[in-house]
């Protein structure tokens, strides 16, 4: 289709939008945020998606990231306690999404997920003990900070963008948190043919089947960290970790691996509550209610909108129960 104008003369409008705002998601988010806080919640995709906090008391935030680890929830928590205090300095709720039993066990940096995390999160990568010689993050760095400045030096289109467009605002401020191709159809329900299809193809993965020490007790002190930077917000602060479930055949195949994986998972989350009498602890696995349901999930382990719907009433319930 021919329009009569060069490319020279056209503003692709959509990318030079994004180039706007900042890499850093957080930032994104807490951006479009003028309230005074209630609550925040951190965490995985899980939390993402099957976390509603327009259904939660009082005002709030996900600051969830897909395949954010526990120790990137630290640098995340600190990032927005050292940049936005006056939103924050009320906060009277943090709820954690734990992921999994394996949450200890998880280091986002080892794993397949890597790269795509740190561009979407906005994060720079950090070397670790155990970290494989093949992964350079020297490289990943320098590749992610050249796909984030890529475009912001054209000034005069940017001028021009602002002039032209100086109100410029998306409707849903649910897209404020978004990176590019982080945008999904919450709407959608899992389909029968997917559910065949995890049955047949699904394989288990390596923080599944290997214990890898040195993690866990980075990502144990990470959690320690993190628990001890809430409560300076304040001294009555209420902190949740929860699990959220999966649907009912991922945890039917994953049963027997949940078991090994429950001994290390469970010492560590009742020291953590023995030593913070602020942070609570609720395994939302058995939730029926969800779980048996395809009609709640958007795949296979993250809840769709109507699914978040239920599954935050009920951790609003939990939230208000002690008020």
């Amino acid at each position: 289709m021919t329009i009569g104008y060069s490319e020279e003369q056209l503003v692709n409008v959509y990318q030079f939008y994004w180039e706007m705002q900042s890499q850093m998601r957080y930032r994104r988010i807490m951006s479009h945020t003028c309230d005074i806080l209630d609550g925040i919640v951190l965490g995985i995709s899980h939390g993402k998606c099957g976390i509603d906090v327009e259904r939660l008391p009082g005002r709030w935030v996900n600051l969830c990231c897909s395949s954010q680890d526990i120790y990137y929830n630290y640098k995340t928590l600190c990032a927005v306690l050292d940049e936005y205090d006056e939103q924050i300095k009320s906060v009277k709720y943090i709820v954690i999404d734990m992921f999994d039993y394996t949450y200890f066990n998880y280091d986002v940096l080892m794993a397949s997920e890597c790269e795509s995390y740190l561009e979407s999160s906005g994060f720079l990568g950090e070397t670790r003990n155990g970290m494989s010689e093949k992964r350079n993050i020297e490289q990943i760095n320098e590749e992610l900070i050249h796909f984030w400045q890529e475009g912001r030096e054209d000034r005069i289109k940017k001028a021009l963008f602002e002039k032209v467009f100086p109100e410029m605002k998306i409707a849903d401020k649910n897209w404020y948190g978004t990176w590019k191709d982080d945008l999904i159809d919450q709407a959608r329900t899992l389909s029968q043919k997917e559910i065949e299809d995890y049955r047949n193809w699904t394989k288990f993965s390596a923080i599944q089947t290997k214990i890898y020490e040195s993690t866990i007790t980075f990502q144990t002190e990470a959690f320690q960290k993190m628990l001890q930077r809430i409560t300076e917000i304040n001294s009555d602060i209420h902190i949740l970790g929860v699990l959220l479930p999966k649907y009912i055949v991922v945890e039917q195949m994953e049963a027997e691996l949940n078991k090994v994986w429950k001994e290390v998972f469970v010492p560590i989350v009742r020291e953590m509550e023995n030593t913070y009498k602020n942070f609570a602890f609720f395994d939302l696995k058995g939730m029926d209610i969800v779980q048996q349901s395809r009609a709640y999930w958007w795949d296979m382990t993250h809840l769709n909108k109507e699914g978040a719907r239920i599954m935050t009433e009920y951790i609003s319930t939990i939230l208000t129960a002690g008020e």
